[in-house]
């Protein structure tokens, strides 16, 4: 504040601040010294009285000229500078006019990259974590009125102070703005997972702030978490027969076994590696559908022969069951991939029989419902607790009850009928009482024509 030669916008304060004193300056000293050496030159040199008065008034206009063209001389060298400086000024303000529009221009088009990315970009202060800018995308997954919030609050909902894994004091060593910080972020309150990454940079005002773009990846981490679950069930379920396999093919190989009992642990070693060879092509069957949910080309479809072929095939895999088949012949027909609903339908079939032990009557049929193509088969086996209703169609999952433990399966059934029916725009459910049998639902969009 004290120093002389601070400008403003280019002009010279000082010189702005001190132009009227140094015009009244230089008035005074020179007045001064007009009347104080002029009076003395005077009595010097001149005698007479009256003489002295008329001199005196010729001196006195002449120091009112004098001093008029003095002032005039600095007003107009001052006025003079000013000119210069207001000139500078005008040059000054215009391009300080172009250099803002064209940072708002740029901010703009930033900003327009930004609100296109289906992520939250934000800027934070390094210091204080107070919000200076969200995305588009940030405001419609989290709010609008943020302004005067921190980061902490966007990502973590309700969360006062930053994260424990945050990277804001990596980004500036010693003034210098250091690589990009790749990290993850975990909201215990939301439960969603953000891969953010961090960058600091000079923000408008010159301050350096943290620049951050969230991805969300909540979906890709459920993702992960139920792929490692389905290698553990997966991994499970295939040691179980091997477990069996081994142990008897040991023992076979250990002791002297007599005939009877070679083909007793040679039976049951065909029977678990029929299970793990069963288990093996449920799952690269679920494999397959799931890999063709997109893209995959349908056809229209008869449903009455649909079901006439599937009956008749497994018309003669029992003989203590009767399949009866009830269908009209008119029923519309339905778009999709043949293999797929036939494959669907035969692990229906085939658990109608075998949770069925005692035999009985399972119908397979179809109606037109509402533009929908609604197909059953009923069972009357013994049945599904209330409490497994919700959870058979789920990989691997068995229900656990002794009756249901009796009878070998690989739980990938099911799951592979619901991944046929939504990769054909269809539902899948089922209606069943314990002892009282089971019926399973196909719900598919009827063709138009």
């Amino acid at each position: 504040m004290g120093n002389e030669d601070t400008k403003l916008f280019g002009i010279s304060i000082s010189k702005v601040r001190h132009a009227p004193l140094k015009v009244a300056t230089v008035y005074i000293l020179a007045g001064g010294g007009w009347i104080l050496f002029s009076d003395r030159l005077l009595l010097w040199f001149v005698q007479d009285p009256q003489l002295i008065t008329r001199v005196q008034t010729l001196k006195g206009w002449f120091f009112v000229l004098a001093s008029a063209l003095l002032i005039a001389w600095l007003v107009h060298r001052n006025i003079e500078s000013l000119r210069r400086e207001e000139q500078m000024l005008r040059q000054e303000l215009k391009e300080r006019k172009i250099l803002g529009e064209a940072l708002r221009s740029q901010f703009n088009e930033i900003s327009t990259i930004f609100d296109s990315l289906n992520a939250v970009v934000y800027v934070a202060d390094l210091e204080s974590n107070e919000l200076l800018y969200l995305n588009r995308y940030g405001k419609e997954v989290f709010r609008e009125d943020w302004h005067g919030t921190s980061c902490c609050d966007i990502l973590h909902t309700g969360r006062t102070g930053p994260c424990e894994s945050c990277p804001s004091n990596q980004l500036l060593m010693e003034g210098v703005p250091q690589s990009p910080c790749i990290w993850e972020s975990h909201s215990h309150l939301t439960g969603k997972w953000h891969q953010c990454i961090d960058k600091a940079v000079r923000w408008t005002d010159g301050r350096w702030v943290r620049l951050e773009i969230a991805v969300d990846i909540t979906e890709m981490k459920l993702l992960e978490k139920m792929k490692m679950e389905l290698v553990s069930v997966l991994t499970h379920e295939i040691r179980t027969p091997l477990t069996a396999m081994m142990g008897y093919t040991e023992l076979l190989l250990a002791q002297e076994v007599d005939l009877f009992q070679q083909k007793a642990f040679l039976s049951t070693i065909q029977e678990e590696a029929e299970r793990l060879n069963e288990l093996i092509d449920d799952f690269l069957d679920l494999q397959r559908v799931e890999a063709t949910l997109i893209g995959h080309e349908h056809i229209p479809l008869s449903v009455a022969k649909l079901l006439s072929d599937v009956a008749t095939l497994f018309g003669c895999a029992s003989e203590r069951h009767v399949i009866r088949l009830d269908c009209a012949p008119d029923i519309p027909t339905v778009s999709g991939d043949e293999g797929q609903l036939q494959r669907a339908l035969k692990n229906l079939l085939s658990n109608a029989l075998k949770y069925s032990p005692d035999g009985g009557e399972i119908s397979i049929g179809a109606r037109h419902e509402r533009g929908d193509v609604v197909i059953w088969v009923r069972d009357e086996g013994i049945g599904i607790p209330p409490d497994a209703i919700d959870r058979v169609f789920e990989k691997f999952y068995r229900v656990n009850t002794p009756a249901h433990r009796m009878i070998r399966g690989t739980g990938l059934g099911l799951a592979l009928v619901r991944e046929t029916m939504e990769a054909h725009g269809g539902m899948v459910w089922v209606e069943s009482r314990p002892g009282n049998g089971s019926t399973f639902f196909l719900s598919l969009p009827a063709c138009s024509s």
